[in-house]
């Protein structure tokens, strides 16, 4: 009886080992999943499968240039065969401040060229070009304050937001102009009287 046990044990481990067929290697992670983030925006492939070609055109780098002189001070600039082109330079200032200066320009879906110009220092990032919107005009109102608040100061009065008791006593209107009495007076007239 054990024997038969025995055997009914072996067969049955037999039988699921044949079953249980091999799994294949067909999961392949997503493209997107080497990166930290998981986003695919600004990550690179992280290999190539044989047959697998990319759908987007590859546009050629015509020019690349990149030196950096190793003192804080570095220029690059590159254009592709799709008319992009872009060319920084940057020093550093101080330790914790650089100043940088540089173009871009590309060719939009309406066939016209577009340029920006920018710097970017302690001052922040300021873009300039044609197509780039600008802020509405200051109204009249404005103009005419900055103007009067600048011959103000060339004048001499100058108001820094400090309060300067001037000497003047404000009239009091509820008092009918009088200034405020410092002790107690019964009214003048006996008031209203049957």
């Amino acid at each position: 009886m054990k024997l038969l046990i025995k055997l009914q044990l072996i067969l049955s481990v037999t039988v699921a080992l044949a079953s249980a067929g091999r799994l294949e290697n067909t999961y392949l992670p997503p493209i997107s999943a080497g990166s930290a983030s998981g986003s695919s925006i600004l990550a690179a492939q992280s290999r190539q499968f044989p047959g697998l070609a990319s759908s987007a055109l590859q546009i050629p780098i015509l020019k690349l240039e990149n030196n950096n002189d190793g003192d804080g001070t570095y220029r690059f600039s590159f254009e592709t065969a799709n008319n992009i082109v872009q060319q920084e330079s940057g020093q550093l200032k101080s330790a914790d401040s650089s100043a940088v200066r540089g173009s871009y320009s590309y060719t939009g879906p309406d066939g016209q060229t577009y340029t920006v110009n920018y710097v970017a220092d302690e001052n922040g990032f300021r873009p300039e070009g044609a197509h780039l919107p600008t802020p509405p005009p200051v109204p009249e109102a404005i103009v005419k304050s900055l103007q009067e608040n600048a011959a103000d100061e060339a004048r001499g009065v100058v108001d820094d937001g400090q309060y300067r008791s001037s000497g003047q006593v404000a009239v009091n209107r509820q008092n009918g102009g009088f200034p405020p009495s410092s002790q107690y007076l019964p009214p003048k007239h006996a008031g209203y009287k049957r």
